[in-house]
């Protein structure tokens, strides 16, 4: 008899927004603001986000009127993945959040033998527009981070905004990666085991059962479709409003007319319970308790569930795809008509500049890297920045690493070299987290995160080799994007700035930063206190 199990995953992610040179996370005047208004005070998005969301995930009370019945940790009973930017960020400010979280992990593993957190590539980039080599170092990253708080490798990764195509697949499968989670309408065509005829489902595909994508010949990862109907409703609809209406729902993604063991699993932003839905987190405590005390359902993980159910079928897939762009991944790199936010008339034709510019800065940077890591190491230079994550979590210094991998004998100043090489390939990472182009506008705080983090790298780079200038360079190509605003008062100054284009952009808002980074010199030192 086939058996009915349900799964919910949380996809939990904010991107980094520490100040580059100190590694300290600065006041947000937009977070602050919001939480005024809501009673609460707040640093910064991490702080507003968490306390509204990742927090009350982990201890959510189920009421009968005025009365808490139970208190649940809801990471126990659900999948999720946090990013690595997310979970330093908790390590250092909300501890008790990532107690929880790591609870969820291991009581689920107890409870299914598969852990229900899910490792993120590192800092939530665009995978299909990122090198291989990058795309590698995202990976490695991403995995040392997961293995650093659970204890443990993890079988399953979140892709960014579930951006696929087969070069990134076959790389998640080269560093042991078995299985991912992607929207159905990413879907192309299926073929079952033992048949050569593909037939196309696109959106329609079966999402209660896994499938197997050839990254290969023989090699596999598999694929897990979230019920996309269900969890847009969650999203967008507000279905956690009504606990009721939510459980019966999900139920009825069953169809008894199945011959197969069903999964329905449902997927969202981890923020939607709490933050921007409120109380939704009180719905989902309720929903997935009813679930466990149901003898016909199982209440399971992906990774769970598919190492007892091998996928039968095999899928392709529309490729390059994301789950949040109808147009590819064109949401990340041109005006595709994808937006979040603006005003009438706003357009996001700085996207395309603003990629172009990255990636001509990017090829510069690895030149810079390479080049110079080639005299300094002792292992090729880009396997080992992809063991770089163990200084990024603390568990040895730069130095360490650095004396660890460089070639015997080098000097005091050589392995400051080799420390700011190993930066600049951080920076030159982090200046490509997709939240950059998300959202409408190309002054928005996600952008100039981004900025930021390439402005840092120039220096680093600067430092290694005084001769470059790769701000000029940069801003041959960045100048041909255009903010939706003529002029803005910036942060409360009374300076007005005009911000026709992204040469002014960055001479008004992430040049002044510059002169400051260069006043107080252009070190890593702060590797050394993190």
């Amino acid at each position: 008899m086939a058996t009915k199990n349900m799964g919910v995953h949380l996809h939990c992610y904010q991107p980094d927004r520490k100040d580059p040179r100190t590694g300290l996370y600065p006041r947000q005047d937009s977070a602050v603001e919001f939480g005024r208004r809501n009673g609460k005070n707040y640093n910064n998005w991490n702080d507003a986000v968490c306390d509204r969301s990742y927090r009350t995930l982990g201890h959510t009370p189920i009421k009968a009127g005025d009365q808490v019945l139970e208190w649940v940790n809801i990471y126990r009973y659900a999948s999720f993945n946090f990013g690595a930017t997310l979970l330093d960020w908790m390590a250092l400010h909300a501890q008790d959040v990532l107690a929880n979280v790591i609870d969820g992990d291991k009581f689920s593993v107890a409870r299914t033998g598969h852990g229900n957190a899910m490792a993120q590539c590192y800092n939530h980039l665009i995978m299909p527009l990122a090198s291989t080599r990058d795309q590698r170092i995202q990976v490695a990253w991403g995995m040392g981070n997961f293995a650093h708080y659970f204890g443990r490798q993890p079988q399953m990764m979140w892709l960014p905004e579930c951006a696929v195509n087969r070069c990134t697949l076959k790389t998640l499968y080269d560093m042991g990666i078995r299985a991912t989670i992607l929207s159905p309408h990413q879907a192309w065509r299926i073929r079952e085991n033992g048949s050569n005829d593909w037939h196309e489902v696109n959106a329609s595909i079966d999402p209660s059962r896994p499938y197997k994508y050839e990254v290969g010949p023989g090699q596999f990862i598999t694929i897990v479709f979230y019920d996309k109907n269900i969890s847009q409703a969650v999203a967008f609809e507000k279905l956690t409003n009504d606990g009721r209406k939510f459980l019966d729902r999900l139920y009825s993604a069953f169809n008894d007319s199945r011959w197969h063991d069903q999964f329905v699993c449902t997927a969202t932003d981890g923020e939607t319970y709490g933050h921007h839905v409120p109380f939704g987190d009180m719905a989902l405590a309720w929903v997935l308790k009813e679930i466990e005390k149901d003898p016909s359902v199982n209440l399971t993980n992906p990774m769970a569930f598919i190492a007892n159910h091998p996928a039968s079928a095999y899928v392709q897939l529309h490729e390059p795809s994301a789950w949040s762009c109808s147009h590819g991944v064109g949401r990340w790199e041109r005006n595709c008509g994808c937006q979040e936010g603006g005003q009438p008339g706003w357009n996001q034709e700085w996207r395309y500049p603003l990629r172009q510019s990255l990636n001509w800065l990017k090829g510069e940077l690895d030149r810079v890297y390479e080049s110079a890591g080639a005299v300094l190491f002792s292992a090729p230079p880009w396997s080992v920045a992809e063991q770089y994550i163990s200084v990024l979590t603390g568990e040895m210094s730069a130095d360490e690493f650095v004396i660890k991998n460089g070639k015997p004998g080098l000097g005091q100043d050589e392995v400051r070299k080799a420390r700011t090489l190993l930066e600049i390939e951080r920076f030159g990472q982090l200046m490509f987290t997709s939240c950059g182009w998300y959202f409408c506008e190309l002054t928005g705080i996600e952008t100039l995160q981004n900025l930021e983090s390439a402005a840092w790298a120039i220096e680093l780079a600067h430092t290694v080799d005084p001769s470059l200038n790769l701000e000029n360079g940069f801003l041959d190509h960045f100048a041909s994007a255009h903010s939706n605003i003529d002029v803005r008062l910036w942060k409360g100054s009374q300076h007005e700035y005009r911000l026709a284009n992204g040469r002014d952009v960055w001479e008004c808002l992430i040049r002044p930063k510059m002169n400051e980074w260069e006043r107080d010199g252009v070190t890593t030192n702060h590797l050394e206190a993190a």
